[in-house]
């Protein structure tokens, strides 16, 4: 016996939607892993800036002591530095801590910047939101 649901008229625009439906969850979920990559190395690019200009700053003292003896200009001015770099690639709308201290490790003297920030306000970056980036970085002594 042969059935009489013969008729697929309106199959496309269903077909079609589902396909759409599809489609539209796959590029939201792929703009958002991009987004959050894009966050995340700008984080860190920031960092490893930030810590490069500490090493050739003048920080020795608060390494012989084993302390941080406070942030001289130079080392402001690399924190500034970073900030600027997060501000302008990412805007002022993210909450973000940056954090540098000298340490004695190995023997040898290292200035370590942490660099976190907040991105809960920002829409479709919902993976992970909050991000942190440490960098390490020898120090010139002179």
């Amino acid at each position: 016996m042969l059935s009489k649901v013969t008729n697929e008229r309106g199959s496309a625009v269903v077909n079609f939607i589902f396909g759409a439906v599809a489609l539209l969850a796959i590029f939201i979920t792929a703009f958002g892993i991009i987004a959050n990559l894009y966050l995340r190395t700008v984080l860190t690019d920031a960092a490893t800036n930030a810590a490069r200009m500490l090493a050739l700053a003048d920080v020795s003292q608060g390494c012989s002591s084993g302390q941080n003896t406070g942030l001289s200009s130079e080392q402001t001015a690399a924190l500034e530095q970073a900030r600027q770099t997060i501000r302008s690639r990412l805007g002022d709308k993210l909450v973000t801590q940056i954090d540098a201290n000298t340490e004695l490790t190995d023997g040898l003297c290292t200035a370590q910047v942490n660099v976190s920030a907040n991105f809960a306000d920002l829409p479709l970056v919902k993976f992970f939101t909050e991000f942190e980036a440490n960098a390490r970085a020898t120090l010139e002594l002179q």
